[in-house]
C-alpha cells in the first residue's frame, strides 16, 4: 500500500512539472450535444435505424394511457388519439377510428375485475428521417380476470404525430410464468 501510495505522489509531482508545451488543454464540453455518427447495420430497416432522444412530454403521455386503463377512464383519453390510429395487438391489427379503438380498449377493461400495470422502462425516440416520435414502453400487467390472477409482460411501441398525436401502436406480451 505505501509503494502504491509513494508512486502515486511521485506521478502527480512529475505530471506538475511537465513543461508548457507537454501539458494539455481541457475545454469544457459539458454544453456540446453528442454528435451521433450515422451507423450502417447492413440491412435496411422498415422504420428507421436514425433516433435521438424524443421529448418527453410524449413518454408522460403514454404513461397517462395506462393509467387512464388502469382506471377503468380510457374514454377520459380520447384527445391522445388523431381521428384513425393503425392498432395492433397480438392476434389482432386494424386501422380504426379513435372512437373504435377508445371502445375496444373499454372493452378489454372491461372483461377484467381489476388491473394494475407497472413500469419497467420507457424512451421517447425522434426519428430523425421522419416527423414523427416514437415513444418504447415495457412493463408488467397484473390483472384479475373473474377472479382469476393473470400477469405478462408487456412491451409496446406507440407512434405520435407532430401534432403530438398518437397514430399508430403495437404491442407484444408474454404470460409471466406462474
Amino acid at each position: 500500500m505505501t509503494r502504491q501510495l509513494l508512486a502515486g505522489i511521485l506521478l502527480f509531482a512529475a505530471s506538475c512539472n511537465a513543461p508548457e508545451s507537454d501539458k494539455v488543454a481541457v475545454t469544457d464540453t459539458s454544453s456540446a450535444k453528442p454528435s451521433a455518427m450515422a451507423h450502417d447495420y447492413g440491412v435496411t430497416a422498415s422504420y428507421s435505424t436514425d433516433f435521438t432522444v424524443g421529448d418527453h412530454k410524449h413518454g408522460d403521455m403514454i404513461i397517462q394511457l395506462w393509467k387512464h386503463f388502469d382506471d377503468n377512464t380510457f374514454d377520459q383519453a380520447s384527445a391522445y388519439f388523431a381521428d384513425s390510429v393503425n392498432a395492433m395487438f397480438p392476434g389482432w391489427h386494424s386501422k380504426v377510428s379513435r372512437d373504435t379503438l377508445i371502445a375496444q380498449a373499454k372493452a378489454e377493461r372491461a372483461s377484467m375485475d381489476s388491473v394494475h400495470t407497472s413500469l419497467d422502462a420507457i424512451v421517447p425516440l425522434k426519428a430523425s428521417n421522419k416527423n414523427e416520435t416514437v415513444v418504447a414502453i415495457w412493463g408488467e400487467e397484473l390483472a384479475y380476470v373473474k377472479g382469476k390472477k393473470q400477469r405478462r409482460d408487456i412491451h409496446e411501441v406507440w407512434g405520435v404525430d407532430d401534432k403530438g398525436k398518437v397514430i399508430w401502436m403495437k404491442q407484444y406480451t408474454h404470460a409471466v410464468p406462474k
